[in-house]
């Protein structure tokens, strides 16, 4: 263990608690070096995975701002920032001096990031998109149903290779043989499928983020079968966050 986090784990040991800020600063000095690292060592992996959620703030007035707490991460290591928002620039913060590809649930800041610096690509996450199919299985069981079969054979194949570099070879063949052609379906039905009566409307409204941002014709540096082109390529983004 470094001095510094071996310095920090003897004072928890001990019982030391932050009772004011002085203190709460004062167990923080040993530890900013560890976190400046952590983050290098994750952004050195050549396939990260992202995400943020919100963060509110502890003994705050009720209505006082909620942050959000974005997280990245590898297989073996994940960095948690706050930031008061996650717009573009938070983005860019973090992420900014990034090159690889970044596993994300098809938020459109990430699809940003990605244009504006093109030495980052995305592999959307298939779990995040399955749950928008899942989600309205109730309102529409046909075309669930239909979607979410397609999906699960895509699960399927990743169930057949051993997880880690083990199965690396082995997931890179299976996902080009197999899961590619699974992809190239959902496309094709994406694009076709509709419904006849009032509910169109809404059912339209509810598949356009994954036809747009996951299924849809691919913009530069995005696509729903980056997953395929290599077999460490997470298949969904609980792989890397």
């Amino acid at each position: 263990m470094p001095d510094d986090l071996h310095h920090s784990a003897t004072l928890l040991k001990n019982g030391v608690r932050a009772a004011d800020t002085n203190q709460l600063d004062e167990l923080c000095v040993p530890l900013r070096g560890a976190y400046a690292r952590l983050l290098g060592y994750v952004l050195s992996h050549d396939v990260i995975g992202a995400d943020e959620t919100t963060w509110k703030m502890l003994g705050g007035k009720q209505g006082s701002k909620t942050w959000r707490m974005w997280a990245v991460g590898c297989e073996d290591a994940v960095y948690y920032k706050i930031q008061e928002s996650r717009s573009l620039e938070s983005a860019i913060r973090l992420l900014g001096d990034y090159e690889g590809t970044i596993v994300s649930d098809g938020y459109q800041v990430y699809t940003a990031l990605a244009k504006r610096y093109h030495c980052i690509e995305l592999a959307h996450c298939w779990s995040h998109c399955r749950r928008k199919y899942v989600e309205i299985e109730g309102s529409f069981p046909a075309q669930a149903a239909e979607i979410l079969a397609m999906i699960g054979e895509l699960y399927a194949v990743e169930k057949l290779c051993p997880t880690g570099p083990p199965g690396d070879e082995l997931r890179r063949q299976l996902r080009n043989e197999r899961s590619r052609p699974v992809v190239e379906r959902i496309r094709r039905w994406v694009s076709v499928c509709r419904i006849k009566g009032p509910p169109e409307g809404l059912f339209l409204q509810i598949m356009g983020p994954p036809r747009l941002q996951i299924m849809g014709p691919p913009a530069r540096g995005e696509t729903a079968d980056r997953f395929a082109d290599h077999g460490t390529t997470p298949f969904a983004d609980h792989g890397t966050t």
